[in-house]
C-alpha cells in the first residue's frame, strides 16, 4: 500500500506495473456485529465513507532488476510537456537519438557496441583515438536542433562514461533479451545517479515494519499490524509528506445540471470533504495539511484503552534529518513555491 508514491518517472527504466487484486474492494469494512438477543447482526458504523474501501493496487516488476535498483514509473508524455520544470527530463525519443549517435560513431571505427571484443577493442586504443570518437560525437550531437539539452546528457563525454555504458551493455545483453540495450545502457549509466546496495543500508529507510489488515477497532477499516518486535521510542516508519496549502481546495460541491446539459459545482453548497482530508495531518486553525505517503496513513486513532484497543502505542514525531529542519524553518509563503 502506497508504494505508488515512491517511483518517480523515466522514459526508458521503466520496471514497475500496477493493478487491482482479485478483490479490490470491501465493503465489509465498515460493517460492525452486535450481540442482540444471542445472535449477530450486521450494521453500518458511523465511520461509514471516512475511509476507503479499497485494498489498493499490487506492483509488479516489469523487468530484471538487480539488488539496488531504483523502481520507476512512466509517465505520460502530456504530463512531462504540460509542466515546464521538466522540460529537461529526456523523453524516450531522446534515449533513440543518443543511441544512435553512440552506435554510428562506433561503426565508423569499426566498431560494434555488443561484440565481445568491443570494450577490449577501445581500451587497446590510444588516447587520441577515443578522444576522436568522443570529438565524433559532439559533432553529431551538435548537427540537432531540438530540445538539444535533454539529449546532450545521454552522449558519453568522457573515456569512463564511454566504458561504463560498454561494459553495462554487455551486462544488459546476457541477463535480458530487448532491442534497446544500448538506449538501457545510456539510460543507466548517464541518467540517473546509481546507488548501492551498502549505500541503501546505510542511508535508506525501513518501510515494511507495518502491514495492512482489517482493523481490531470495529467499523474503522483498515488497521497498521506490527510485522515483527518493535522495541520502545525506536522508528516505527519514516513517512514523508505531501503539503497543501489550502485544504478548502478539498472541498466538495453540489453538482448541478445548467441549462446547457453539462455538470457544473456549485460552490456556494458545500457537501462535504475528499476522502483524502481524513488521511492528512492539520490544525482546526490553518489551512495547512500535510499528507503522508507511507503505509504510516494505516495506523488508527486509540485515544484510551477499551475492549478494543490498549490504549495508543505510537506517536508521530518530526525527523530531524537537514533537509526537513530546512523545510520547517520556512514560512508558508515560501513553502508555497516548493
Amino acid at each position: 500500500m502506497t508504494l505508488g508514491m515512491f517511483p518517480n518517472h523515466h522514459s526508458f527504466l521503466t520496471s514497475v506495473t500496477h493493478h487491482y487484486p482479485e478483490d479490490p474492494y470491501d465493503d465489509t469494512l465498515a460493517q460492525i456485529s452486535t450481540n442482540e438477543t444471542s445472535s449477530y447482526i450486521m450494521t453500518r458504523s458511523v465511520n461509514s465513507g471516512s475511509f476507503s474501501y479499497h485494498s489498493g493496487r499490487a506492483f509488479t516488476s516489469s523487468r530484471y532488476l538487480a539488488a539496488g535498483d531504483e523502481l520507476f514509473i512512466n509517465y505520460p508524455p502530456r504530463f512531462l510537456d504540460a509542466h515546464p520544470s521538466l522540460d529537461l527530463v529526456p523523453r524516450r525519443q531522446d534515449y533513440f537519438v543518443a543511441a544512435s549517435i553512440v552506435s554510428s560513431t562506433l561503426d565508423s571505427f569499426n566498431i560494434h557496441f555488443l561484440s565481445p571484443l568491443s570494450l577490449d577493442s577501445i581500451q587497446s586504443r590510444n588516447s587520441t583515438l577515443i578522444e576522436s570518437m568522443l570529438l565524433v560525437m559532439r559533432e553529431k550531437l551538435s548537427q540537432i536542433t531540438e530540445n538539444v539539452q535533454r539529449k546532450a546528457i545521454l552522449v558519453p563525454t568522457t573515456k569512463e562514461e564511454l566504458f561504463r555504458v560498454l561494459n553495462t551493455a554487455a551486462k544488459i545483453d546476457s541477463v535480458q533479451s530487448t532491442p534497446y540495450t544500448l538506449e538501457m545502457a545510456l539510460a543507466q549509466e548517464l541518467s540517473v545517479k546509481k546507488r548501492s546496495v551498502e549505500w541503501i543500508v546505510e542511508n535508506g529507510y525501513c518501510l515494511d515494519n507495518i502491514i495492512s489488515n482489517k482493523s481490531t477497532i470495529p467499523g474503522v477499516g483498515r488497521g497498521a499490524f506490527a510485522r515483527r518486535r518493535i522495541l520502545k521510542n525506536s522508528i516505527i516508519v519514516h513517512t514523508p509528506m505531501l503539503h497543501i496549502i489550502h485544504k478548502d481546495e478539498l472541498r466538495l460541491h453540489r453538482v448541478q445540471v445548467d441549462g446547457k446539459g453539462h455538470l457544473k459545482r456549485n460552490k456556494n453548497v458545500m457537501t462535504g470533504m475528499q476522502l483524502l482530508y481524513n488521511y492528512c495531518m492539520g490544525h482546526r486553525q490553518s489551512n495547512f495539511l500535510l499528507c503522508p505517503t507511507t503505509n504510516s496513513m494505516l495506523i488508527n486513532h486509540c485515544k484510551k484503552k477499551d475492549e478494543h484497543c490498549g490504549g495508543p502505542n505510537a506517536f508521530v514525531n518530526w525527523s530531524d534529518d537537514e533537509s526537513t529542519n530546512e523545510w520547517r524553518r520556512l514560512s508558508l509563503d515560501e513553502i508555497a513555491q516548493v
